[in-house]
């Protein structure tokens, strides 16, 4: 899921267009559990329809950088040639809502660019953005983190630590390895 050596084959349809975008060592399980998240992600409802106001978070940081983010990139061959993509995960939100149970909610906004080297630089053309949400259940663990566990595959547990926001080891299926997500306080940056 990074650039840090794991492969992922990632499989987006965007106007008309199938694009391939291939990292190193992840494999077909990202590319399985993508797909079901891409299809369980027009499901907007709230986490809860409780009487609490939810608790908002805002994505601060990836595996310690800043956003945007890049999460991978690669060459894709298309009909008129080869271009040059990068992923990027730009923003991403964390809402918690305590009544009548604990529930939660996560969005992480993608998007693809081609990138072309120019006289002035890198420019970046966007090809597709795609949004990722899960929600599900809150418990804690016998430390106090929080176990979010995904009602979109309840095998999907997300653990976060209280960190003057939240420090969350973000799963997108049981089989992958966790990304390092940063949640601070929404408005707190």
């Amino acid at each position: 899921m990074s650039a840090s050596g794991r492969e992922i084959a990632f499989r987006v349809r965007l106007t008309e267009q199938v694009m391939l975008v291939r990292t190193i060592q992840t494999g077909l399980a990202l590319l399985c559990a993508m797909a079901f998240l891409a299809a369980c992600s027009s499901d907007t409802s709230p986490p809860t329809e409780g009487t609490s106001s939810p608790s908002q978070f805002t994505l601060a940081r990836v595996a310690g950088h800043t956003l945007p983010s890049l999460d991978s990139g690669d060459s894709v061959a298309l009909s008129t040639g080869v271009e040059y993509r990068e992923i990027y995960l730009e923003h991403g939100t964390l809402t918690l809502v305590q009544d009548p149970q604990p529930r939660f909610e996560t969005l992480l906004h993608y998007a693809q660019y081609a990138v072309t080297q120019t006289a002035d630089g890198r420019h970046l053309d966007v090809r597709g953005m795609l949004d990722f949400r899960d929600h599900g259940t809150v418990t804690h663990d016998a430390q106090g983190n929080l176990l979010l566990t995904s009602d979109l595959d309840p095998s999907v547990v997300h653990v976060a630590t209280a960190d003057s926001g939240y420090s969350m080891q973000y799963r997108f299926s049981s089989t992958t390895q966790p990304i390092a997500l940063f949640f601070s306080p929404a408005g707190a940056r």
